[in-house]
């Protein structure tokens, strides 16, 4: 039976449900002997992470896309910014 750590992975980093097929907690509960292959998708690898996650957590990442679509711009360049941040200062 998967272990709750495992049911975790089932959301990506932005916190949005995995199509069920590649849920590896899913894939373990038909097949016990399953062992993924891939990192899990929600690893922090830099702090482009560390940020997105703290903002996501505190809902500064709805705030600022919304000011940018208020602004007429297609995103609010959060997620090029996490990209060069994790580039710049690995945590591992």
């Amino acid at each position: 039976m998967p272990t709750p750590d495992e049911w975790k992975r089932c959301e990506t980093i932005d916190g949005k449900p995995l199509p069920v097929e590649k849920c590896d907690a899913y894939r373990k509960m038909l097949d016990p002997s399953y062992e993924p292959t891939q990192q899990p998708t929600n690893q922090i690898t830099g702090l482009g992470d560390v940020v997105h996650a703290i903002a996501h957590a505190t809902g500064l990442d709805k705030i600022a896309d919304s000011v940018a679509k208020s602004l007429g711009k297609k995103d609010c360049g959060c997620n090029a910014r996490r990209k060069k941040l994790n580039e710049m200062f690995p945590l591992t």
